[in-house]
């Protein structure tokens, strides 16, 4: 008992302590249950607007960027998925072809056929402005339309281009509308008029020439439809091809080789000059109500209209092209400047410079002449306007595209030009 009481107040003055240490532990929140030290936690740091404001502008263009690469590989995917289905389409015609060839000349073999008498030259004389000669105007303003005919054919209707007059036209994209590296803006003056055919050449117009035999390039396939013929825009042919069909409505109308005013493709710059009508913006649509001018719509030309463009709105993609003369021409009276089939124009694409226009001969680049140096060996050729297969963005007035003279596919097709006296 005598130990008891000399202990205890030492023990009570320990657990005192002991209580006041846990009470003050427990207080700053330094323990848990089990007597542990508890890890201090600093308090949340407030996000300012400026950071929310960041963050919703990265999430943003984040989502717009995806938006874009979305958009991007869908178009890719239908241009391939249309490429192979015309690529199946034309070898089952090739296949058709040689079949029909094959049994053609069995019966050949079997029973020789009579040869027919050549026909007698004709006596046609051209008519129209194919009769014109330097010196004599024809007389046609701008926005006219007339027709040759001459060795018992008639040529596609052609339409007066006015020339571009002293100030000349601006060629190519400015910085704002985002184009291609090879479509840098600079002025073009045509000091006389021309004509471009009022439509893309037609099927019923090209099958006048292989009919007769006059449009065969050696070495190359013949063009074969693949939505009809009659007024559905030629397609599948090579700038070869096109170009020998202008030696045969030349030969048929009585033109020279040497004549400045026959048949040919038009050069870049009068086809973009063209195409633009007297716009300046990226599509030769005219202006609405208010003065501005139009832009792309699915109502104004065939294309994929499941793309947009500067805002432009989205509509019908047909997959295929139309018949020519399917929406309202332009200002200067003509058809399909924009869409339905991409256009050969006689002009070389030179590889080397990316097609830079700082590049070319003075003739070319400010004068408006086609871009013919090395024409025997040049390895491109430019492509103009679009296609049925393409958005909106490759509608535009400057853009330029080269393929092969030999290319030959289903969204490639041409029209033509010839120079005019100075007086039209």
């Amino acid at each position: 008992m005598m130990t008891h009481s000399r202990f205890t107040p030492r023990l009570r003055q320990s657990a005192l302590l002991i209580s006041v240490c846990a009470t003050m532990a427990w207080s700053q929140g330094s323990l848990d249950d089990y007597g542990k030290p508890i890890q201090k936690q600093s308090p949340p740091t407030q996000e300012t607007q400026a950071q929310k404001n960041a963050k919703q502008l990265r999430e943003s263009e984040a989502a717009a960027d995806a938006r874009k690469l979305a958009d991007y590989e869908r178009q890719l995917r239908a241009e391939r998925q249309a490429r192979e289905k015309a690529e199946e389409a034309a070898q089952v015609e090739k296949q058709k072809s040689a079949a029909a060839l094959k049994e053609l000349a069995a019966a050949r073999a079997a029973t020789p056929l009579a040869q027919p008498a050549p026909p007698a030259p004709s006596q046609a004389t051209p008519t129209g402005l194919a009769a014109q000669r330097p010196g004599q105007p024809a007389n046609l303003k701008a926005g006219a339309t007339f027709t040759d005919s001459g060795g018992g054919i008639i040529a596609p209707v052609m339409v007066v281009i006015p020339p571009t007059g002293p100030g000349g036209f601006m060629m190519g994209s400015p910085a704002s509308e985002k184009g291609d590296g090879n479509e840098k803006q600079h002025r073009v003056t045509l000091s006389q008029p021309f004509a471009l055919s009022q439509k893309e050449v037609t099927w019923a117009q090209w099958e006048m020439c292989t009919s007769a035999g006059g449009c065969a390039v050696a070495g190359e396939d013949k063009p074969t439809p693949q939505w009809g013929t009659g007024q559905q825009p030629l397609i599948r042919v090579s700038w070869n091809q096109a170009m020998a069909y202008t030696q045969w409505l030349n030969t048929k109308l009585g033109f020279a080789s040497t004549d400045p005013y026959r048949y040919r493709l038009p050069s870049e710059a009068e086809w973009e000059h063209a195409a633009r009508a007297g716009n300046t913006g990226p599509f030769g649509f005219g202006k609405d109500s208010a003065g501005r001018e139009r832009n792309i719509s699915a109502d104004l030309a065939n294309y994929d209209a499941t793309f947009s463009y500067n805002d432009s709105p989205k509509g019908k993609y047909w997959q295929q092209t139309r018949e020519v003369g399917s929406y309202p021409p332009n200002a200067y009276g003509l058809y399909d400047m924009h869409g339905n089939v991409w256009e050969w124009v006689a002009d070389c694409y030179e590889v080397k410079d990316n097609g830079d226009y700082d590049k070319l001969p003075d003739a070319v680049k400010n004068k408006g002449a086609a871009h013919r140096e090395n024409d025997a060996t040049c390895p491109y050729r430019v492509l103009r306007g679009g296609s049925w297969v393409n958005g909106p963005r490759n509608l535009r007035a400057a853009v330029r595209f080269r393929y092969t003279p030999t290319l030959r596919d289903d969204y490639v097709g041409f029209r033509l030009a010839r120079m005019l006296p100075a007086g039209s």
